[in-house]
């Protein structure tokens, strides 16, 4: 016996089930709000932490004092990220941020991951270097 579309979709939560998809979803309203007044380091630093904020939650004070220490070439460095050939410089220097941070954070450099799919990209690609054989996990999609 057939099952009906309405007996599958009790079976699924509201917002697996909702009529929101792409760009009409919640999901990517941190992202317009981003892309209509994008972060600037002098012009607009706030942006930055408004967006960290809603993906990891670190308070925003301790953000906004960060980014205010970090020194100008290191904004330059991270425009260049996207050459490979710099890529082994972004490791190096994360693994150096553990003496500025006491000893309380390590980077090993062989071990630092980069991805550029944001938080969700990011998440799954945990998820997947952290899975056996046989592991399901269940991703939500926007």
């Amino acid at each position: 016996m057939a099952s009906s579309a309405s007996e599958n979709r009790l079976l699924l939560s509201k917002i697996a089930t909702n009529e929101k998809h792409g760009e009409d979803s919640p999901y990517f309203d941190g992202w317009k709000a981003y892309d209509q007044k994008p972060f600037h380091p002098t012009e607009n630093p706030e942006v930055l932490s408004r967006w960290i904020w809603q993906k990891i939650s670190f308070p925003s004070t301790w953000l906004k004092s960060g980014l205010r220490k970090i020194p100008k070439p290191l904004f330059a460095l991270l425009k260049e990220l996207r050459s490979s050939e710099t890529w082994p410089i972004f490791k190096t220097t994360m693994a150096y941020q553990s003496s500025n941070r006491c000893g309380r954070v390590t980077f090993d450099p062989h071990r630092v991951v980069m991805s550029g799919g944001g938080a969700t990209g990011a998440n799954e690609l945990v998820m997947f270097c952290l899975a056996d054989p046989g592991d399901v996990f269940l991703i939500p999609s926007p």
